[in-house]
């Protein structure tokens, strides 16, 4: 259960990002997950289900589905025959041979794609590996050899551009194998400037002089293997710096496009829907009838009556009609979704299916856990109690099939689904006072003024799982009308 969310992070200064990852199980041939979010929100910001209701959640909510990345250690990406450099050094060889050959073609796309996807997610686990290492000889030991291996997998790959052959390829797979040398570079220089940032703070960074250097070689060796390259994507002084972010950012979404799945959205329980809103109109219907015919029957065709009684009957059903719709809808609300989201791959196959709901709950709706989480302490008890705030609650049901899963890829293991979602506070920003505050204290015998930050905190409690497993997760959002702070966990 410790994989389903692999991490919480904030991606700008109005978002932030929640990755959620579904592992396949073989063993069975259905999975069903399910996603909870309670984010509670202070009831000053004037956030409800008037002012801010479905479409606006979903227009601020961005959600993409894709293949986990194959797992690899760095090493692993060169060693053994099974190896993703060994894989795509065979696509290269089979186009090689036979160029005018669909399938080789896309299994060349394939495997340089994968081979760049893979390297970034090894250069993402090995960076976490190496900042948890306390021990100072133990880490200057492996980032020696990251840094050796790195430059092994980087030379490795380039170098099959001698492969026999290479130059007689037509120039789209000439420079789709440029676009992948480039981005790994880019990718490799990233988490390699990132390394030098961590060694740059950690307690003695003196002791680690050496490796730092080491990390700079490559990092010079990278830039002047694209400058010489000609490619275009180099960090400039002085400069915006335009070009590189948009390749960059370019890069990525090809490169990635490997893993991102096909979906197509419906509303849910539309029939149930259409079936209970026309249920009401015929409830209503039918009393207004039964209450003019009772009347009839009382005081005969009498003139005045039958004008009193039709508008009496009209009022009856309105009413009968609007309140049975309100109380539908609030029992579809519950037992069905927004909509259902269906997962395909790239052949249009089905794989699995989401559904999803936002909606605003009253205090008293909210779970006597989620409510004993939300106010573990004293300050937050008192702080967020009764109806100081309003609760959005926002849940997902995902069923995968994992047998048509396997079947996806025929050389590399599928081992989750990952599920970002990205969520825009600007809306709930803009209700936010300013930030700036002065604050006095005595300096001396004088009164002296300071500037200071005002915050706002939002607490999100997050539960999800598998049939009865499930895990829960407190969250506080830190954040004012100049953007989101930063993010913290609560132990609970």
């Amino acid at each position: 259960m410790k994989n389903v969310l692999e991490r919480i992070i904030v991606r700008d200064d109005n978002q932030f990002e929640i990755k959620y990852t579904y592992p396949l199980q073989p063993e069975k041939e259905t999975t069903k997950y399910f996603v909870e979010m309670f984010l509670f929100l202070p009831q000053g910001l004037n956030i409800n289900n008037k002012t801010y209701g479905k479409k606006k959640f979903y227009r601020d909510s961005t959600n993409y589905i894709r293949f986990k990345t194959p797992a690899f250690s760095l090493p692993e990406i060169i060693a053994g025959k099974a190896n993703p450099l060994y894989k795509t050094t065979i696509a290269l060889k089979e186009l090689i041979e036979a160029p005018e050959t669909k399938e080789h073609r896309e299994n060349y796309d394939y495997h340089l794609k994968m081979f760049s996807s893979i390297l970034k997610s090894a250069l993402r686990d090995e960076e976490k590996r190496l900042e948890n290492i306390i021990e100072p000889e133990e880490l200057n030991t492996a980032i020696k050899r990251m840094v050796v291996t790195l430059s092994q997998i980087l030379t490795l790959f380039r170098e099959l551009r001698n492969v026999n052959g290479f130059f007689t390829l037509e120039s789209r797979w000439k420079t789709l194998f440029a676009l992948s040398d480039e981005y790994n570079s880019i990718i490799a220089e990233f988490h390699l400037f990132k390394l030098l940032d961590f060694l740059g703070n950690v307690p003695e960074a003196e002791r680690h002089s050496d490796v730092c250097a080491d990390v700079r070689e490559l990092i010079n060796l990278e830039v002047s293997h694209r400058s010489s390259a000609g490619y275009p994507s180099i960090v400039r002084d002085r400069s915006d710096n335009e070009t590189f972010l948009y390749r960059a950012r370019t890069l990525k979404k090809i490169m990635g496009s490997i893993l991102f799945l096909h979906t197509q959205n419906y509303s849910d329980g539309r029939i149930a829907k259409q079936f209970m809103l026309s249920l009401a109109a015929g409830l209503a219907m039918s009393l207004a009838m039964i209450f003019l015919l009772v009347g009839q029957k009382v005081f005969g065709n009498i003139a005045l009556w039958l004008v009193i009684s039709t508008v009496i009957g009209y009022i009856i059903r309105d009413r009968t009609k609007e309140s049975s719709r309100a109380l539908f809808s609030n029992w579809i609300e519950k037992y069905f979704f927004d909509y259902k989201t269906i997962i395909m791959d790239n052949l249009n196959r089905k794989i699995g299916e989401c559904r999803s709901s936002i909606s605003f709950l009253e205090p008293s709706a909210v779970p006597q856990d989620i409510v004993k989480i939300r106010n573990r302490d004293i300050l937050a008890e008192l702080a967020g109690s009764g109806l100081d705030e309003e609760i959005i609650y926002s849940r997902k049901q995902i069923n995968l099939n994992n047998a048509e899963c396997s079947k996806i890829w025929t050389d590399f293991r599928v081992e989750g689904i990952n599920d970002i979602v990205r969520v825009n506070l600007d809306e709930i920003m803009s209700k936010m006072d300013k930030p700036e505050r002065e604050l006095y204290f005595l300096d001396g015998e004088k009164c002296a003024k300071t500037d200071s930050i005002s915050v706002y905190h939002l607490n999100m409690i997050l539960r999800y799982g598998m049939d009865k497993e499930s895990e829960t997760r407190k969250i506080r959002l830190i954040l004012n009308s100049n953007g989101i702070r930063r993010i913290v966990e609560t132990i609970i």
